[in-house]
């Protein structure tokens, strides 16, 4: 049984001044990964700070909910895109076939998996839109501090079990996560 998903998002920030070409995106613009996971319209675990040049499979690897096995229950699994790995161990993650598929079955399995992980996409549009003062333009403060911004903002996107982030508590909530030095 699913019990969430996961996906990561560029949050757009000011260039640092070293290593400026690692922040910057497809789009052409400076940003940072924001990897959350979510249930049913709410946030369960965010990470958030690596450099968009960092593959999202890399970014699940060295995150606490990954390296600390803290979700999903046992008997249970997560959701994700095609970015991430398919894992059994040490956590359950369950990913598309990669495209092109041209047998039905394996079709018709991403088509399911894809209705099931809009929760995550619409978590990030409802954050997006009620914060969109900070995400539609660059964040004013340093690369460093990004984290810490953007998971303050997270906890305002109905309700959050886990935030990793710089060694700070907010809301009675544990927080744990890395400052990125490059």
């Amino acid at each position: 049984m699913a019990v969430g998903a996961i996906d990561a998002c560029h949050i757009r920030i000011k260039a640092p001044a070293e290593n400026a070409g690692c922040y910057y995106n497809r789009k052409l613009f400076p940003s940072v990964q924001l990897q959350a996971i979510c249930d049913h319209g709410r946030f369960i675990d965010v990470f958030c700070g690596y450099p968009i040049s960092v593959h999202d499979a890399r970014v699940l690897k060295n995150s606490p909910f990954y390296t600390q096995q803290l979700y999903p229950p046992e008997g249970t699994c997560i959701l994700g895109d095609s970015g991430y790995p398919c894992l059994n161990a040490p956590i359950h993650l369950l990913t598309s076939y990669r495209m092109p598929v041209l047998n039905p079955v394996p079709a018709r399995y991403n088509s399911k998996l894809s209705r099931a992980r809009v929760i995550i996409e619409r978590c990030f549009g409802m954050m997006k839109t009620r914060w969109c003062s900070v995400f539609f333009k660059a964040l004013e403060v340093s690369h460093t501090c990004a984290p810490t911004v953007i998971t303050s903002v997270c906890s305002s996107v109905p309700v959050i079990k886990e935030i990793h982030h710089h060694q700070v508590y907010q809301r009675g909530m544990r927080s744990n996560c890395v400052e990125v030095t490059t």
